[in-house]
Formats: structure tokens, sequence, C-alpha cells
């Protein structure tokens, strides 16, 4: 995050890596007719928890949390990998204290569901 100053105003910029990819919901893997249900189902699954992975990784690290958890907010990159995106306002938020990793893990299961 950049502060910058405009007159008496303080405000801050964010500056996201730049991610090559597309929506989960616009994967061909996710749009494939032969998917069941519950292929589906588990294919979210494990994207929640490879997102759940990043988040944590990023409160351990003392970045901005992000927090508008949408699937349209996720892109795929080429090698699979689920980056969040869209940092609107008022989605980023301070982290002020690290969860543990279980207080964090019963948190995102009321997340999602």
């Amino acid at each position: 995050m950049l502060p910058l100053s405009e007159g008496d105003a303080q405000v801050g910029v964010i500056i996201m890596k730049k991610v090559d990819g597309t929506t989960f919901l616009n994967t061909e893997q996710w749009k494939s007719v032969v998917l069941t249900k519950k292929q589906k189902l588990n294919a979210l699954d494990t994207l929640k928890r490879e997102l759940e992975e990043v988040v944590y990784s990023s409160i351990r690290e003392g970045k901005p949390l992000y927090s508008d958890f949408q699937v349209e907010n996720v892109l795929i990159d080429a090698k699979n990998k689920p980056h969040l995106v869209d940092f609107g306002f008022p989605g980023v938020w301070p982290v002020k204290k690290v969860p543990t990793r279980d207080v964090f893990n019963e948190w995102g299961q009321y997340t999602y569901y």
C-alpha cells in the first residue's frame, strides 16, 4: 500500500501484481459438461482450501486482509493457482491481530456456507 497526500487528505493506493488468468467460473475445467455436481462441489471445496491458505498467509505476513470473497473475484493462472482480485472499497482491512490457525479455520467454515 502506498500512502499519498493530496492537500490535507491522507489516502492510500493499493498496487496489485498483474495476474494473467481467467475467472474460476470461466476455466475450461469448470465449464466442462462432463463434470458431475459432486465433482464441481469438490472443485469448489478445493478452491476454498487454497484461498484459505492465501488469506491466512496474508494475515501472517501483515498484508492487507482481503474480505470480498466471491467466486467472481478469483483468477486462476496458467498453473491453476488461485489469486484474489478486485480490492474494492471497503474490501481491505488492516490486520491487527493474527489468529491461531485453528481459530482461522473455524471462521473459514462459516464464511462459505
